[in-house]
């Protein structure tokens, strides 16, 4: 599925290694130990760059242990209802298990964050439970004006 703000990509079963092709390699990122630990709770990100969000240019954002990016104004029980990309939107929980973290990883070109071994809250879980590694990944180019 792909719009004019984004590209998404689905890989059911693992189909020809694609998941783990695409996946970003997260190999001395940074693991937020707030939001790692909490069931529900979100905290601003400020990558140093501007996010083209749906044609507006964003400094700032919130990630999420429900699995999703707000580009709501501040904290407030609305930004779980509008303005977020949400990469899987569930009622996650990352402080059920040690295990459990939300990871992020900021080059000159991109950014990526990583929900890693992630479980769906108790009271909404699947009967046979399970766990979910996922990213966001934004890719950006810094503009370069030459002048003759």
């Amino acid at each position: 599925m792909d719009g004019a703000y984004y590209t998404m990509s689905l890989y059911q079963d693992n189909a020809e290694n694609m998941y783990h092709r695409q996946m970003v390699d997260m190999t001395g990122s940074h693991t937020h130990e707030f939001l790692s630990s909490h069931s529900q709770a979100a905290e601003a990100i400020e990558p140093g760059f501007k996010f083209p969000f749906y044609g507006h240019l964003t400094e700032r954002f919130f990630v999420t242990t429900h699995g999703f990016l707000s580009f709501a104004p501040g904290l407030h029980n609305l930004m779980y209802k509008t303005q977020y990309i949400a990469p899987l939107r569930v009622k996650l929980d990352p402080g059920r298990f040690n295990d459990s973290t939300i990871n992020y990883i900021l080059t000159d070109d991109s950014l990526t964050i990583q929900w890693t071994n992630i479980t769906v809250s108790e009271p909404v879980e699947h009967p046979s439970g399970g766990r979910f590694t996922f990213q966001v990944f934004y890719y950006f180019v810094v503009d370069l004006y030459l002048s003759c």
